[in-house]
């Protein structure tokens, strides 16, 4: 964290003396965004949150092949209590600067890479964790930006990426006392990163090729997890996890995604092979694993959008045999997914589906509504988020809606009941 901390002041230093002797005036643009929650189960409870209430974006173009943005960020922090307890985070969501060319483009500091063909849950984007503090948030949101070095080079049809990351960034999760916290992970937290040298370094290969209307895409990642995980031992005639093996593993990925569709069919997939390359066969560990998602879009009658989204991990080896350690690990242990699925952090095996009609002159009145039903074994549940979207007037956006959950009794999605809210969400863009 302090290596990512230093390296945003050096690079806010720098960019701060280019936007001063740049010869075009720098643009200032921004989303003011206050969000109020209720808890569904106590209405009369503000619901935890954690929202980006202001998000200011500077740009100034140096010259015609260079630019810089700074994209400094106020994000709110809403306790679950009676008194509404609020307290402030200040930071950088992205700082970087760009090179164009005709044929490649350069970006260089702390950045959010997207990759992938399906919405929001995606098999391939790996190079970006998640701070899941708020997991109702949007993907979009809920990415972490990275210190790297991106180069895009177009030939022809095709579009080669190549991403640099020179030390890894880990996965944020909610503490034990949150309104989301469901188990201990001070553990996970506290686990060190890997040291910060070349041999750490991650790398991303992107290479993608537009085919009549269609996009094919193939990607390869070396790099870390962004979640760490134990190995197995054996304590007599058990097999159990080794809580002082907690480390973050080397692992590589190959996949491919597809975007295009059939008429008014759209259709997206990502299949991603993961392997972890520092232990073979370890009981505690998926390894290797394989995460598919296929999405399908159709335009119905009336002006009404449907989307249908399965989504699902095939897992290696994983608790083959393990058993639980008590007063450490009573109920066993099942690593989260460190890279690919978004989604994995409710559930491995889902199905989704997805409404939208806008109505009105603007295209930005809607009324949206997303739902998933986890289907994997023993996690049964669901989440249901309607929401209904009015533009008042230009840059001033209301929406209203709510995020409900529930499942079989146990399961994560059921404790997550308590959690369902409704909200009122304004947005102000200048």
């Amino acid at each position: 964290m302090k290596k990512k901390i230093c390296c945003l002041l050096v690079i806010a230093v720098m960019m701060g003396d280019v936007l001063c002797f740049a010869g075009s005036t720098p643009e200032f643009r921004g989303v003011f965004k206050p969000e109020l929650r209720f808890n569904a189960a106590s209405p009369f409870m503000y619901g935890e949150s954690r929202i980006d209430l202001l998000k200011m974006e500077i740009v100034s173009h140096v010259t015609e092949s260079a630019a810089v943005r700074i994209v400094p960020i106020v994000r709110m922090n809403t306790v679950s209590a009676s008194n509404g307890t609020v307290d402030f985070e200040y930071g950088l969501k992205e700082a970087y600067a760009d090179l164009y060319s005709k044929k490649c483009d350069v970006r260089i500091g702390s950045q959010i890479v997207s990759w992938g063909a399906c919405k929001e849950n995606n098999a391939v984007d790996v190079i970006n964790p998640s701070d899941y503090r708020d997991p109702a948030k949007t993907k979009a949101d809920r990415k972490i930006g990275v210190m790297a070095v991106k180069k895009s080079l177009y030939i022809s049809d095709f579009t080669i990426e190549t991403v640099f990351v020179p030390f890894a960034e880990r996965t944020l999760f909610p503490s034990q006392d949150s309104a989301w916290g469901q188990k201990d992970t001070s553990a996970l937290d506290g686990t060190d990163l890997p040291d910060a040298r070349f041999s750490n370094s991650e790398l991303g290969l992107r290479i993608s090729k537009a085919i009549s209307g269609a996009n094919l895409a193939v990607t390869y990642f070396n790099g870390q997890e962004d979640i760490p995980s134990m190995k197995a031992m054996t304590v007599g005639v058990l097999t159990v996890p080794d809580p002082s093996t907690l480390a973050f593993r080397r692992t590589q990925m190959l996949g491919i995604d597809f975007d295009g569709g059939l008429g008014k069919l759209g259709i997206n997939t990502e299949v991603a092979f993961f392997r972890t390359q520092d232990l073979d066969k370890d009981p505690c560990l998926k390894n290797p694993y394989v995460q598919w998602i296929l999405g399908l879009e159709y335009d119905l009658p009336l002006g009404i959008v449907a989307g249908l989204q399965y989504s699902r991990e095939f897992e290696s080896g994983t608790n083959d045999g393990i058993s639980p350690i008590p007063g450490v690990l009573d109920d066993g242990y099942t690593p989260l997914s460190g890279l690919g699925m978004d989604l994995g952090f409710f559930t491995s095996n889902a199905v989704g589906c997805g409404f939208e009609k806008k109505f009105g002159e603007s295209d930005l009145n809607a009324f949206e509504l997303y739902a998933f039903y986890s289907i994997q074994a023993g996690e049964e549940g669901y989440m249901v988020s309607p929401a209904l979207k009015l533009s008042h007037s230009d840059g001033v956006n209301v929406c209203v809606g709510m995020n409900i959950f529930g499942g079989a009794q146990g399961s994560r999605l059921e404790k997550y009941s308590d959690v369902s809210y409704f909200y009122t969400k304004i947005e102000y863009s200048f």
